[in-house]
């Protein structure tokens, strides 16, 4: 069983960043090591943390 990678808030949010900035997804992901649905997953929880104007912090922390 393998043990999942945790990462920063704030690496969360470069990786969003970099995303919303249409930055080839394939271009990053391995660059960094993560993968495109794990990207997706951040886009969308911050897209939803910023609708219900939840602080990122806490949204973020839950997801690897």
């Amino acid at each position: 069983m393998s043990k999942r990678k945790k990462y920063s808030v704030e690496f969360k949010k470069m990786i969003v960043q970099l995303y919303e900035s249409r930055t080839s997804v394939t271009d990053f992901t391995s660059e960094y090591g993560i993968t495109s649905a794990t990207i997706y997953k951040w886009n969308d929880l911050y897209i939803c943390t910023r609708k219900m104007m939840i602080p990122l912090q806490g949204r973020f922390d839950s997801a690897h």
